[in-house]
């Protein structure tokens, strides 16, 4: 058994094992496929690589831009010297196809150059995919892979021809939270909503007590993006510095701190969590919640655990939404859960 703090700083040390030869004596570098998007666990990767940065490179990236709006000529006019680094997640390979066809095309675009994957998971459903990725790393001749659990790490091995390492996800690196809100309910289900699901996990039983709120992650206040704009402006114009891409840079981080702070403020309304998604369980050991975590639909969770996280004693696993709800129950302060009234 570790506490958070312990296992949190030796997580941290393994990142920068992997990474730290690769951004050594670094001028400048460009950081691509920012999450252009409301998932929160997304957000809390990409600061977590800005955290990075800032702690070990000093720098922010030069150019900056989502898979769906890409902007090749801000790249092309940076020094070929600058390595790519790509953000990290679960979507290389045919689950999320945007980012994948983007980083094939990355690929193609910059051979030689020096890109580095941060931390991913790896999954085909359609394996005759692997061999177009697999071209692609091996005509391109520079690229880095960094993964998250075994069974990528293996398939890695076996299909491309690039260096690759175990690396944990980057939202470690925001170090121990402190929850930002008192619980004000016994019980949060988190779950997935998307084409992740595993709909045979997810069937509750009946056994949701009234007192419990059940809710994802996907959706944001609709002034989010223009609240965002607003503190990229502020703090561009404290820094005394102005271009295009740095009102971007500045943009995304501000956004991607808002999806981050509405995550945190959602785990940290109750006293404990049920999920399957892998970032509430990394955020849960991140704040020191209380958690149970359910599979998602390939095992991305599970691998993850399996390598980083199976010795934090304040998460449990479940082969079922039912079998935690009954483990909970089983835990529970009855009186407490009718007592507590659902966030509204």
């Amino acid at each position: 058994m570790t506490d958070h703090t312990t296992l949190i700083a030796s997580i941290k040390r393994r990142i920068d094992e992997v990474l730290l030869p690769h951004t050594s004596n670094l001028s400048s570098f460009v950081l691509l496929d920012f999450p252009n998007y409301e998932n929160v666990g997304d957000s809390a990767i990409y600061l977590g690589q800005l955290e990075f940065f800032k702690q070990n490179v000093r720098r922010r990236p030069l150019v900056v831009f989502d898979w769906s709006n890409p902007d090749w000529p801000s790249v092309d006019r940076t020094d070929a010297s600058s390595p790519i680094f790509l953000t990290g997640g679960g979507n290389f390979g045919d689950t999320w196809t945007g980012h994948q066809l983007f980083r094939e095309a990355l690929l193609r675009r910059y051979p030689n150059r020096k890109v580095i994957q941060l931390p991913q998971s790896i999954h085909y459903a359609d394996s005759s995919l692997i061999e177009r990725t697999a071209r692609a790393i091996e005509q391109h001749g520079n690229f880095v892979l960094l993964v998250r659990d075994e069974k990528s790490y293996q398939l890695a091995r076996t299909h491309f021809r690039c260096e690759v390492h175990k690396c944990p996800d980057m939202a470690f690196y925001l170090g121990p939270l402190t929850r930002p809100v008192e619980a004000t309910h016994p019980l949060l289900l988190l779950m997935r909503t998307d084409h992740e699901v595993n709909a045979g996990m997810v069937q509750d039983g009946g056994l949701v007590p009234p007192a419990a709120v059940r809710a994802d992650w996907l959706t944001e206040p609709d002034n989010t993006r223009r609240r965002a704009k607003t503190a990229a402006m502020a703090a561009l114009l404290a820094s005394l510095s102005f271009s295009k891409m740095a009102l971007k840079e500045r943009y995304y981080a501000a956004l991607a701190r808002a999806r981050l702070n509405r995550g945190l403020r959602q785990l940290a309304s109750a006293e404990f969590v049920i999920t399957d998604r892998l970032h509430a369980h990394i955020l849960s050991v991140l704040l020191n919640i209380p958690h149970t975590v359910l599979d998602n639909s390939y095992g991305k969770v599970s691998g993850f655990m399996d390598l980083w996280t199976r010795d934090f004693p304040r998460a449990r696993r479940a082969t079922s939404l039912s079998a935690a709800l009954q483990d909970w129950q089983g835990d529970a302060d009855p009186a407490a859960s009718l007592a507590m009234e659902p966030a509204r």
